[in-house]
């Protein structure tokens, strides 16, 4: 991180890897938010495919491309935060776009509640980004704070917020346990949703692009355990806290049982049922899979 005090202008960040065919579309997407935006940093994860020449071709120069051994996706994006010069973070995925006018925006409503965060709304697209989007993601409580929401449905809302740096020094930033590498955004989302307040933008600022090569979509169930791991840690075992924390690990435990069911991993299933129904006694939905996870036990 530079020493001198952050400039007032939002600095863009973009992990990647291999993503040479999406990357100028996120790049572009950033620079033409337009002067709000300072700067857009690139840290190129070693990707092995073209990423770099795609880089190349853009000739504004804001755009700073940084350089790393494969490290994944958390050593990315910390690097690329503390490099940044700007007093605001946008995370961006090298795959994903933000939607026109979305950083002005943004900050307008940081600089107003400058004791709270900025966030928007996700919409989730197919392939191309410019079509109309399946669905869009907001929160019900709007504004205030979202931790009770966040836990059960993290989907895009991290990164449709705008970050003032000392909220993200304030974490420590991404990372720092083994299991928070399979669910770094939703580690980071809920530490800094138990320390601040969020502000509602009510307008579209984040797309998320769904395609076949996302980097969860092989992998839901060890996210929902790593989840799970994230939600023990990161959760204080206080009174008021406690509810919360045996309803959301019930939560991803039934996801986990849920596809294991599914999946023929009956005993596993069973244990899994019985697990979250010990810390959350009146889930409906766990009973009934446990149900049909001993009767397909009793049919075997």
């Amino acid at each position: 991180m530079s020493d001198n005090a952050p400039a007032d202008f939002v600095s863009v960040v973009i992990p990647t890897h291999n993503r040479a065919h999406y990357i100028l579309d996120a790049v572009v997407s950033a620079l033409n938010q337009g002067p709000e935006v300072g700067e857009v940093i690139v840290v190129d994860d070693g990707s092995t495919d073209n990423t770099l020449a795609v880089l190349q071709r853009v000739s504004d120069s804001r755009l700073r491309v940084l350089r790393q051994t494969q490290s994944g996706p958390v050593a990315a994006r910390n690097q690329a935060w503390q490099q940044a010069r700007g007093r605001w973070i946008q995370f961006l995925d090298s795959d994903d776009g933000l939607e026109t006018g979305a950083v002005p925006s943004l900050l307008a409503a940081a600089r107003k509640n400058p004791a709270r965060i900025a966030y928007g709304i996700a919409s989730v697209h197919a392939q191309k980004l410019e079509l109309l989007p399946h669905y869009t993601f907001c929160f019900a409580h709007r504004s205030g704070n979202i931790l009770s929401e966040f836990c059960f449905y993290a989907g895009g809302t991290i990164l449709s917020c705008l970050l003032p740096r000392p909220a993200i020094v304030e974490v420590g930033g991404f990372g720092g346990f083994p299991e928070s590498a399979d669910c770094e955004d939703f580690d980071f989302g809920l530490r800094l949703a138990l320390r601040y307040e969020f502000t509602y933008v009510s307008r579209i600022c984040y797309k998320i692009r769904m395609h076949d090569a996302n980097r969860h979509r092989p992998m839901h169930r060890q996210v929902w355990v790593s989840s799970m791991a994230c939600v023990e840690r990161r959760l204080p075992s206080t009174p008021r806290y406690w509810l919360l924390k045996q309803r959301c690990k019930a939560y991803y435990k039934g996801l986990v049982a849920d596809y294991d069911l599914a999946n023929g991993d009956v005993a596993g299933a069973v244990r899994g049922y019985w697990q979250c129904l010990a810390w959350w006694p009146i889930k409906f939905g766990a009973w009934k899979g446990l149900s049909r996870a001993l009767q397909r036990k009793m049919i075997r």
